[in-house]
């Protein structure tokens, strides 16, 4: 919502330049890059742990996954 404001004022201004929007425009490339670049460590971290897992009929408790987010060090 504050991004939609901000663009709307943008918008409404009297004195408000093309360079202003590019420069709003250039930042939120900047942060989507940014935010793409987090989600693939999540997606390489998730696919990492994911070969970890045999699958089949092993028990739960046994499965690596759940080993990694809760060690049994720390019962």
């Amino acid at each position: 919502m504050e991004e939609v404001k901000i663009l709307l004022t943008l918008k409404a201004s009297q004195t408000a330049t093309c360079q202003d929007m590019q420069e709003r425009t250039d930042l939120k490339v900047q942060e989507a890059k940014a935010d793409i670049k987090r989600l693939e460590n999540i997606y390489d971290a998730l696919k990492k742990l994911s070969g970890t897992c045999p699958g089949g009929n092993m028990l739960l408790s046994e499965c690596p996954i759940l080993d990694y987010l809760y060690p049994k060090d720390k019962e």
